[in-house]
Order: structure tokens, then C-alpha cells, then sequence
């Protein structure tokens, strides 16, 4: 048969002889293999029209690499990919995958962690924080938090170092602006805090310094963009229109910039007020005249040119005036007070805001952050792999290229421009990924309980990501195979028929070294996972001292509606009273504290006959209950008695303590009976006795260490507020929602309920973190495995068909095919023990770095290890098992046939 060859002015001629030599020792080859000879003239055409265009493509190529050039690239590149929909479709599926998590990460963690406030030069805003010893008195926060008259203080001292000093508090409040009464969150404000933030109005104006003077002044107040356009319709005539604040008329007199939510973008402010409205917003304390109270966040913005050392400075002089009077007005032992003198002022970086939301998610998304990581990099790994496969199949091709004058930046070009149209795919699909998992994430996030707010809907930074990811991965899986595909000989590759078959050695040893690479994280993964999971169930197996079996829960807050305490005592009773009634509860009750919420509330104590040791902490859990409470909960008392209908006011005052508070400070639960104790600052000193004992049980998780407690009688305690309702039903909970929503609006339609579940959902929500870590690590893990399975199976279907040859020849020289078999599985099962061997230290390391997350779980579990490992290992043999059952069944007469 006689292959013409291309002709075209200019070329080798010798070139040219040998490409039709070429072509036609390949068609004379396919009518030896039992081909018809005119198929195999038209394939041998064929193979010659493909050397032709690429020599056409190759007189294009220069290494300037002009757009031209480009383009002509993504021209081909483009149709080689729709040749091969097999490869394109694994490769875009595990880019989108990898991707896509990665994304949805980065969707929370971007708003949670990374971006900055929406106001005027966020970089010089500064939050003023205290170090040293805390005089002693109520806290509503640390050391980020300071007293009402600091503020005014140190604002009326303001150096010339800082430019505005303003102050904040958020709280939530009942609202009604005429549709009904709802919950929001106020941000308490001083008169300067829009003018330090750089912040305007988009309707009406912002508060002013004079707003903020008057003591109970005029109740103006700010609506935020997103709270005037969700809730009121954008409606601009709400200027100057009165709306119920706490059950308190207040007049609307502007709505801030679109995007600003105030100081804590997690949780966002819907109202801003004064802080001389404090008694509006927190009816039930107003601590602006104590010095020894410390709840508002002071920050400042530096004046142009000035440090935050220099401006931390110039504020310790009236800060030292400040600490004087502290100690003027309430007097501490001369060591402590001595100390006191000593505290330090510094400024620390507020730029993104603050808030307590962001401590939450802050730890999960660092680790969520590195376990996508190392899933994206198992996914470049994986397609890496691949790809050195395919490189291996177009070898000739490439040779082609080379001979024809092209140059390794020109090959090496063409390479990256696939990688980058796979990239580009991945991250397409990736972006629908990312958009669920976010959605997935968030639902996973107890937002209504920490208040936070997160939106999954991509934008320009998301997307954004989500591109520079793409081209990074490109870069990552296709430099090196891009880098190997130019290695190979031109001679070898035209000359030699077995070389189209062949990676070469060294591209042997790169396929496999990827292998192991995925195998290794992907242990690492596992290991993570199962550690993650055995740490969720060690947490759930904790006895929490509670039947919380058939037990709803909700809360209402009765200050939000300006009820005294006294008004609030009587709504407690006689809601429990309508409750018990309601067909289905068998008993109910009332604690100010919820429990198993991650709530916490403690007081320190003094017991009759008891003597503190030096540094001994005498903070001990304080709930004040309605009588019925320890029934209700399953909480057994182990002596004395529970409350009664006649602890109340003016009756003598009565305390219940748990076994711990025992053993800490008495005898026995017996010899505790009829005890005093107190709390600190109580007239007389010990007013309290002890009436009861009960059991131990978890109060803020299931994690906590074994602490004391007391039980207050809430019809007894003075400040009665926040009221968390507990109902014990005989059959399903959640079908009392309905009758106890019922039952608060008879009682006063006004009151917002909020927080209806039940004990046990309340419990998975405390503990969403070790529930995120379990959830988020199996996922991860499970596809990493996918994709190092899909390595494993390339690796070995790869090998039978590059060593067909010898299979043929093995069996035809009596093989057994059960050795055949085992010959093929094996190279699987021992790039398996390599990665094995390699993943146990990686996993061990990075045990080391979660150890802080994980509950009753060592960093490195033997039976951890030992499920990842055999997890491994069976994908292992799975993917080896389907190359290597094909191997047994192939003919030798067609293998030795085979080139």
C-alpha cells in the first residue's frame, strides 16, 4: 500500500518521507491484525490528515505565543476535548467537586472572617481592650468590654492621636411597627458612632452627638437599610413615624447606608438608639452609673499619620484618672487595688468589626478551611494523574509536533490551554456546587441561636475566588504533566511502535508517586474523619443528669414588654398553670437559665463554716427555678425537698445545691440540710438555707466539667426576667407547640415566643460544632477516597493495557490466569501499603493539630487508624479488581498481535 505524502514548500523532504513511512507501516500493521485493507488504507489516511493538521497548526505556533497563538490553542484544544468525553467528564466532575467545596467554604468563611466593615477608611478604626485585673462587679463580656462612665470619660479626655471615640451595646428587642410585634436587634449607640464609622443616611439623617446628652432623652432612632426595606417596604414616609420599641414609642428618624448593619456583620443591627435609651432597651438594668459594670465596646478611629502604639499612649494618662475614681467609688483590698492601678489599655484592630458570632464559626472554618484544602489538592493530584495517562496516549502526537519545529514552550502551551478549559468547567459546575454545600453549611450553623445571618447567593468576590481557584488548579495538575509530556524522544516515539504505548519510566514513576500522594490524604482525611466522628459520639453518650425524652422548650422574655418583676413572677405562674392543663402535658415548668444552650450563669458564693483557700474560685451555676422544675427535667432529688408555692417574697429564704456543690463545701447531703449560704455582698451575709439536694446534671453542654450549683426560687428572686417554659409530654413534644403558643396568647397577645424545640434539638444545636466537624469530615473523606479509587483503577487498567503484550505471551506460555490476577491487583494493593505507610504519620500530625476539638478521643486512635487503612484497602482492591479481571480474559493470539 502506498501512502502519499503531504507536500508543502518549505518542509524537510527526508521529513516528509519518514511521516508517510510512518503511516504506511501502520496500515500495513492493522491488516495484519485482521483489519480489511481498505479500512486500514482509510485509517492510515486518516493518521496522515491528523500529522497534516498538525502541521498546519505548527507553521502557526511562534514562541511569542501572540493571542493568535492562543486562540489556535483553544481552538484545538477545545476539539480534543470533545474526542475524549470519557476523560473530560471524570476530570471536570473531580475539579468541580473539589472546587465547588472549596467555594462553599469560602462562601461563610469570607463573611465571617475575612471582610471588612462598610464604612469610610475601616483600616483606622481601632477597638480598645484592657489587660489586668478586673475590680470586680458584673460583666457583660471581658476585656473588650468596659463601664459606662469610662466611656464618657476618656471620650470628654480624647487626644489629638485619635480623631473620634465612640461606644456600642447590642441587645434584642420586641418591635412593632404596626403589623404585629416581632423580634429585632438594637444596637445601643453613642452620639458619635456615625460620624467615627464614616457612616451616612440613605433616608432622613443619622444620630448626632446632641441626640445622645440628655439623660432619657428624645427616643429617636435609625433603621438599618435591609430592616427599613424588609420589613416596612422601603417605604420612605416612615420618617418621623413612631414605632413600639420594648412596648416604648419611638420616632424613626433616618435609615443608614445600604450594606452597613452596624458594628457586628454577622449580626446584623436592625434599629440604632441612643444609649441614653438604655432603660428602653434593657428595662430590666440601666448600669450607666456603675463603675464597676462593664458591657460597652469602646472604639476609636486614629487620627491621620498615628500609630495605634503611638494612640494607645497618649490614652493611658486619663485612662490611669479612670482607674483612680473605679477605685474611689467602690474599695478593693490594697493588693488588688494595687494590681487594678496597673491594668494596660491597648488598641486593637477593628476593621472587620467584632462580636462574639465570629468566636463561634471563627475555629470550624479554619479546620473546614484546611480540610478542603486538602481535598483540592487530592483532586489536582487525582486529575494530574489522568492526565500523565492521556499525555502517554498522545505521545506520538506530540513527537509529531516536535519534529515539525515546535518548541517545549509551544507544546507546553497547548497542554496548560486543556488544563485550563477543564479548570474552567470544574469551577462552572463547582459554582452550583458551591451554592448548595453553602446552603447545606448554613442550615448546619444554629443561626437563629447565635444570631447570625449568612447569604450563599455567589457574588463578585465569590466568583471571583472561585476564577483564581481555577487558574491555580490548572497551573497545579497540568504544570507537571505539561512539563512530561515534552520529555519524550521524537525518534523514539515515531520509530517505535511500543513507545505509543508506553509513559517511559519516568512518567511510570510520576503516575504512581501521584497515586500514592492521594492515597496518603486520603488516610489523612479518614483518619480526620473518624476522629471527628468517635469524638460526636463520645459526646452524646454523656449522661447529662436530665430525661430530656418528650421535653419541649421554648422562651419568652417578658422585659421586652416592660414588665416588672413582679408582673413577671405572676406571668411564670400563671403560665404554668394554663400549661399543665393543655391536653398531652403531663408537668411543666419555669428557669431563668436555659439549659443545655450553652447558656451560663454564676455567682460567687459563701457557705456557713467554710473557709476559702488562697486563689480557691468560689463561682458556682445559679438558675432560679418555679416549683416542679426538677420533676419536669428528671432531675432526682437526693434530700430535702423542692420548691413550694410558699417560697416567695418575704417568706425565708430557701436554696437547693446540687452533689458537687456538696462535696466541694459540706459534709453530706444530709448534714447540708438547714445550712446557710449566700452570695457575695448579700445583707445579712448568709440569708439563704439549704432545703434540698439534687442529682448532677450538665446545665450550659454536655461537655462541661462537673461543677457546683444553686437553685434560687424564682417567685423569691427580686429581677426576675428571661423565663425558659419546660413541658413534659406524653406523647410526641412538638405536638404542644400549637396548645402552648395558644396558651402565651391568651395569656398577653404581645409576648413573642421564640425558641420553641425540643430538649434533644436544642442539644444538637449546643453542640453544632463537634456535629459540623463529624458531618463536614465524612464528606470530605468519602470523596477523597472516590477519587483516590478512581487513581488506583487508572494506574492498573493503564498497566494491563500497556502490558497486554505480555500478558498474551505470559499465557500463552501456560500462565495460570488466576496469577495473571494477582499480578495485576497487586501493583494496586502495594502503591496501597505505600500510601498507607506514608498517610499514618500525616494523620498522626495533623491528630496533633485538632486534639483541642476532640472529646475522649486521643489524637491518634488505633481503631481510627486501623477502620482508614481498611477502608483504603478494600477501595484499593476494588479498583484493582476490574483491570484485573479484563487482564485474565485477554486472547494471546490477539495480544501478540498487538503493537
Amino acid at each position: 500500500m502506498r501512502i502519499w505524502p503531504f507536500r508543502r514548500p518549505g518542509v524537510d523532504p527526508d521529513l516528509e518521507r519518514e511521516l508517510a513511512a510512518h503511516a504506511e507501516l501502520e496500515g500495513e500493521d492493522q491488516i495484519e491484525a485482521g483489519r480489511n485493507p481498505v479500512e486500514a488504507h482509510h485509517a492510515a489516511r486518516r493518521d496522515l490528515g491528523n500529522v497534516t493538521q498538525i502541521k498546519e497548526s505548527v507553521y502557526e505556533m511562534n514562541p511569542l505565543a501572540t493571542a493568535e497563538s492562543w486562540l489556535k490553542d483553544l481552538h484545538y484544544a477545545t476539539r480534543s476535548m470533545g474526542r475524549n468525553p470519557g476523560f473530560v467528564a471524570v476530570a471536570v466532575l473531580s475539579l468541580a467537586l473539589g472546587i465547588g467545596a472549596a467555594t462553599a467554604i469560602f462562601t461563610i468563611a469570607d463573611q465571617a472572617l475575612l471582610r471588612l466593615l462598610p464604612v469610610k477608611q475601616p483600616s483606622q478604626l481601632k477597638l480598645l481592650k484592657w489587660d489586668g485585673q478586673f475590680i470586680g462587679g458584673s460583666t457583660r463580656g471581658w476585656k473588650d468590654n468596659s463601664s459606662y462612665p469610662m466611656f464618657r470619660e476618656i471620650e470628654q479626655a480624647k487626644p489629638d492621636t485619635l480623631s473620634g471615640i465612640a461606644a456600642r451595646f447590642q441587645e434584642t428587642v420586641a418591635v412593632d411597627g404596626g403589623s404585629g410585634v416581632h423580634r429585632a436587634s438594637a444596637e445601643l449607640v453613642s452620639g458619635g458612632y456615625f460620624q467615627v464609622l464614616g457612616v451616612s443616611a440613605a433616608l432622613g439623617r443619622t444620630l448626632l452627638p446632641e441626640d445622645d446628652e440628655e439623660r432619657d432623652g428624645e427616643p429617636w432612632v435609625v433603621l438599618s437599610y435591609n430592616y427599613w426595606k424588609n420589613q416596612f417596604g422601603a417605604d420612605p414616609s416612615i420618617l418621623n413615624q413612631t414605632v413600639l420599641v420594648n412596648a416604648y414609642p419611638v420616632t424613626v428618624i433616618g435609615v443608614a447606608q445600604p450594606g452597613f448593619v452596624g458594628f457586628e456583620t454577622l449580626s446584623p443591627a436592625d434599629l440604632f438608639v441612643p444609649l441614653q435609651m438604655n432603660p428602653v432597651v434593657n428595662p430590666s438594668w440601666d448600669h450607666r452609673d456603675r463603675r464597676d459594670s462593664i458591657w460597652l465596646n469602646i472604639f476609636a478611629r486614629l487620627a491621620p499619620d498615628v500609630e495605634a502604639q503611638t494612640a494607645a499612649a497618649s490614652l493611658m494618662i486619663p485612662y490611669a484618672s479612670v482607674l483612680r475614681r473605679d477605685l474611689e467609688a467602690h474599695v478593693r483590698p490594697a493588693d488588688r487595688a494595687e494590681r487594678y492601678m496597673k491594668n494596660t489599655l491597648e488598641l486593637t484592630d477593628a476593621s472587620k468589626g467584632m462580636g462574639t458570632a465570629r468566636e463561634f464559626v471563627a475555629t470550624p472554618l479554619h479546620i473546614l478551611l484546611a480540610m478542603v484544602g486538602v481535598l483540592l489538592l487530592i483532586t489536582c493530584v487525582n486529575v494530574a494523574s489522568l492526565l500523565v495517562i492521556r499525555s502517554g496516549k498522545r505521545e506520538k502526537e506530540i513527537a509529531v509536533r516536535c519534529s515539525l519545529g515546535a518548541s517545549r514552550f509551544d507544546v507546553m502551551r497547548l497542554v496548560l490551554m486543556e488544563c485550563l478549559l477543564l479548570s474552567a468547567a470544574g469551577a462552572a459546575v463547582g459554582l452550583l456546587v458551591a451554592r448548595f454545600g453553602a446552603e447545606v453549611l448554613v442550615r448546619m450553623i444554629p443561626a437563629d441561636r447565635l444570631g447570625l445571618v449568612f447569604e450563599t447567593s455567589p457574588d463578585w468576590r465569590i466568583l471571583t475566588f472561585a476564577a483564581v481557584l481555577a487558574v491555580l488548579t490548572a497551573l497545579l495538575f497540568g504544570l507537571w504533566p505539561a512539563l512530561q509530556a515534552t520529555r519524550s524522544s521524537s525518534a523514539t516515539a515515531l520509530k517505535s511502535e511500543a513507545a505509543s504505548l508506553s509513559l517511559g519510566q519516568a512518567q511510570t514513576r510520576l503516575r504512581r508517586t501521584l497515586v500514592v500522594a492521594q492515597v496518603a490524604l486520603s488516610l489523612m482525611l479518614l483518619a480526620i474523619a473518624g476522629l471527628f466522628g468517635k469524638s460526636l459520639q463520645r459526646v452524646f453518650d454523656v449522661d447529662s443528669g436530665l430525661n430530656v425524652e418528650h421535653l419541649l422548650s421554648f422562651a419568652i422574655n417578658p422585659f421586652e414588654h416592660r414588665y416588672t418583676p413582679e408582673q413577671t413572677r405572676r406571668l411564670a405562674v400563671d403560665l404554668q398553670r394554663r400549661l399543665v392543663l393543655l391536653p398531652g402535658v403531663q408537668s411543666a415548668s419555669v428557669a431563668g437559665v436555659p439549659l443545655l444552650a450553652g447558656a451560663n450563669a454564676q455567682n460567687t458564693i459563701k457557705v456557713e463554716g467554710y473557709e476559702r483557700k488562697d486563689g480557691e474560685s468560689m463561682q458556682a451555676g445559679a438558675n432560679q427555678v418555679l416549683p416542679g422544675f426538677f420533676s419536669t427535667l428528671g432531675i432526682d432529688m437526693v434530700a430535702g425537698r423542692d420548691f413550694n408555692e410558699r417560697d416567695v417574697l418575704g417568706a425565708p429564704k430557701v436554696l437547693i445545691v446540687n452533689e458537687t456543690f456538696v462535696e466541694r463545701f459540706l459534709d453530706s447531703p444530709v448534714g447540708a440540710l438547714g445550712r446557710r449560704a449566700g452570695t457575695f455582698g448579700d445583707e445579712p451575709p448568709l440569708p439563704y438555707e439549704i432545703v434540698g439536694v439534687v442529682k448532677d446534671h450538665k446545665g450550659v453542654d454536655l461537655t462541661e466539667d462537673r461543677l457546683p450549683r444553686t437553685y434560687w426560687p424564682l417567685l423569691q428572686h427580686e429581677n426576675a426576667g428571661h423565663l425558659a417554659f419546660y413541658l413534659r409530654a406524653r406523647g410526641e413534644p412538638q405536638a404542644l407547640a400549637g396548645g402552648a403558643l395558644k396558651a402565651v396568647g391568651d395569656t398577653d397577645p404581645a409576648l413573642a415566643v421564640f425558641r420553641m424545640k425540643t430538649v434533644e434539638r436544642q442539644i444538637e444545636e449546643t453542640h453544632y460544632i463537634e456535629q459540623l466537624f463529624a458531618r463536614m469530615s465524612a464528606t470530605f473523606s468519602a470523596l477523597a477516597t472516590l477519587l483516590a479509587g478512581i487513581g488506583l483503577y487508572g494506574v492498573a487498567a493503564f498497566s494491563v493495557a500497556r502490558r497486554t503484550r505480555e500478558i498474551g505471551v505470559r499465557i500463552a506460555l501456560g500462565a495460570q490466569r488466576s496469577n495473571i490476577f494477582k499480578l495485576v491487583l497487586r501493583e494496586a494493593l502495594v502503591l496501597a501499603v505505600v500510601g498507607v505507610a506514608i498517610g499514618v504519620p500525616l494523620a498522626l500530625a495533623t491528630g496533633k493539630l485538632i486534639e483541642a476539638q476532640l472529646y475522649g478521643v486521643p489524637p491518634m486512635d488505633t481503631e481510627v487508624s486501623v477502620v482508614a487503612a481498611a477502608v483504603l484497602f478494600g477501595t484499593s482492591a476494588v479498583a484493582g479488581y476490574l483491570p484485573a479481571r479484563r487482564a485474565t480474559r485477554i486472547s494471546p493470539v490477539t495480544a501478540l498481535r498487538c503493537e
